[in-house]
């Protein structure tokens, strides 16, 4: 018996042991040929097949039946049961599991989560605030304010930490999470293609599709660097484009100055905030340098997995 730890981000569900990663995949779902199938390999099919795509059951998360068209006789429910079950095949006989929760999560959706995971007989002995439990430091005579990105939304937790670290009050940005932003950065690198090569990788799904997939390692080579080199093969001829890192910067602009006003809401008049980010949220480019410039205080950069 061992004691497992989910995160509920659908950015990347996932599921942990004290070794390291059992499971971590994206909030998707397809539905193809009236099978469900969720996670990376639905992600893979997200600008092939859009229309038999859900990518915010989890953010909307209830016993609705959903309006898309073919997933009309399934309900948002459905689809977390259908991801919650496949992250909890990767765990043994006798495990228990601790869950960290998003503060975006409503009182119902924690009890329609907990009831699915009750019919899957996933035995969950524990549920914490995911900021809470990302915290690893007393920040002295600072004001901790926890960064994270979901796929559609970002959310911003004050926590109190007198004694022990707790949950004061989040904010949400809609249309703020990682997807919002790979679509403007994807538009940015298209219209490069475009521009120094004459071809547009946004013509066909196949190609368009190839760029979501290879967006997470251009965004990786951006850090340190000026400009990232691309490459695109298609029908057998290959499509070389550059774009400037601070190109990057600026099409995420909108996005960033939304976060930025949102923390400084939070950040009462006299205080010293201590920005705490985690891997997801650091991996966008130019965002803890905007939010250390427009709002003030030192930047803490939490460990994968936190």
């Amino acid at each position: 018996m061992a004691l497992l730890a989910a995160h509920i981000n659908d950015a990347a569900i996932s599921l942990l042991n004290a070794g390291g990663v059992l499971y971590r995949e994206p909030g998707f779902a397809l539905l193809d040929d009236g099978h469900i199938v969720t996670g990376e390999v639905a992600r893979a099919s997200a600008r092939l097949k859009p229309r038999s795509i859900n990518d915010n059951f989890w953010t909307h998360l209830t016993t609705d039946r959903l309006k898309d068209s073919r997933f009309a006789h399934l309900s948002a429910a459905d689809l977390v049961s259908s991801q919650m079950e496949t992250l909890w095949s990767h765990a043994s006989d006798g495990d228990q599991l601790v869950v960290a929760v998003p503060p975006g999560m409503s009182r119902e959706q924690v009890a329609l989560f907990l009831g699915i995971a009750n019919e899957l007989s996933i035995p969950i002995v524990g549920l914490c605030d995911a900021a809470v439990a990302a915290t690893r430091r007393e920040y002295q005579s600072a004001v901790p304010i926890h960064v994270d990105l979901g796929l559609h939304n970002a959310t911003l937790s004050r926590l109190l930490q007198p004694s022990r670290v707790r949950f004061e009050r989040m904010e949400m940005i809609e249309g703020a999470g990682v997807y919002s932003l790979a679509s403007a950065w994807i538009r940015k690198i298209s219209d490069c293609f475009v521009k120094q090569s004459r071809f547009d990788p946004l013509h066909t799904a196949e190609t368009e599709q190839l760029l979501f997939d290879r967006l997470p390692a251009w965004l990786a080579q951006s850090t340190g660097n000026d400009s990232i080199s691309m490459r695109v093969e298609y029908r057998g001829l290959d499509h070389e484009a550059e774009i400037e890192t601070i190109d990057l910067i600026a099409a995420a602009g909108p996005v960033y100055q939304r976060i930025a006003s949102q923390m400084r809401a939070l950040v009462r008049a006299g205080e010293n905030p201590a920005i705490q980010m985690t891997e997801r949220a650091a991996a966008m480019p130019g965002l803890a340098d905007m939010l250390r410039a427009r709002v003030g205080g030192e930047v803490f950069l939490l460990e994968p997995g936190a």
